[in-house]
C-alpha cells in the first residue's frame, strides 16, 4: 500500500516538472491510504481522506521552479490500553454444611506394633481410630493438647497395663466432645 501511494507521489512529481506547456494540468487519483481497524477507544476523532480538487494552473511562459513533494512518514497509531472491559467476577462461595446432629465418637484400636528399648522391653506403640459422627462432618482430632492430621493416633503403653487416656474432637460447627479410652495391652498381639 506504501508503494502504490508512493509511486503515485512520484508520477505526480515527474508530471508537473515535464508539464511546462500552458495546457491545464489534469490532477491525477492518488489512492487514499487504507485505513485499518485499530483497538482504539471509541471516543477518537476518526482520520478524514481529503481527496484531490481539479485546479487549472496558470498559463506562463517563464520557467517556474517545482518543489518535490515531501515523503511521507509513518504516524504511529494508537496503542490499545490494558484496562480491563469487565470486572472480574467472583465465585459464588460454597454453601457450609449444616450439622448432622449431636457430635459422637467411638474409639477402636486400629494397629499395634511392638517397639522395645533396653528400658522398657515390653513397650508398645497403639495406633487407635476415632470414628466420628454428627456434627457438619469436618473434624479436628486432639491428643494431649496436640492435633493430629488424621483420624489415626498413635499412643505409648507397654504390655501388661492399660492404656487409658482422652481425645478430643471438634466439628466445623462448633461442637466439641472429649472421649475417653481404655485398652488393655494384654490381650494385644502386638508383632
Amino acid at each position: 500500500m506504501k508503494f502504490r501511494l508512493l509511486l503515485g507521489l512520484m508520477l505526480t512529481v515527474v508530471l508537473v516538472a515535464c508539464g511546462n506547456s500552458p495546457s491545464p494540468v489534469v490532477p491525477t487519483a492518488t489512492i487514499a491510504p487504507a485505513i485499518n481497524a485499530t483497538t482504539a477507544a471509541p471516543n477518537q476523532p476518526v482520520p478524514t481522506v481529503v481527496l484531490p480538487t481539479k485546479a487549472i494552473a496558470p498559463a506562463t511562459n517563464a520557467s517556474v521552479p517545482t518543489k518535490a513533494a515531501p515523503a511521507p512518514t509513518d504516524t504511529p497509531a494508537a496503542t490499545p490500553t490494558a484496562a480491563a472491559t469487565t470486572a472480574p467476577t467472583r465465585a459464588a462461595p460454597r454453601p457450609t454444611a449444616t450439622s448432622s446432629g449431636p457430635l459422637a465418637a467411638a474409639i477402636y484400636v486400629a494397629n499395634c506394633r511392638s517397639m522395645p528399648t533396653v528400658d522398657k522391653p515390653g513397650r508398645v506403640s497403639v495406633q487407635i481410630s476415632v470414628e466420628a459422627s454428627g456434627g457438619n462432618g469436618k473434624y479436628r482430632y486432639y491428643y494431649q493438647d496436640q492435633e493430629s492430621p488424621t483420624k489415626f493416633i498413635d499412643v505409648i503403653g507397654e504390655k501388661g497395663t492399660r492404656l487409658i487416656g482422652e481425645v478430643r474432637l471438634t466439628s466445623g460447627d462448633g461442637q466439641e466432645l472429649k472421649k475417653e479410652f481404655d485398652i488393655g495391652i494384654g490381650g494385644l498381639s502386638c508383632p
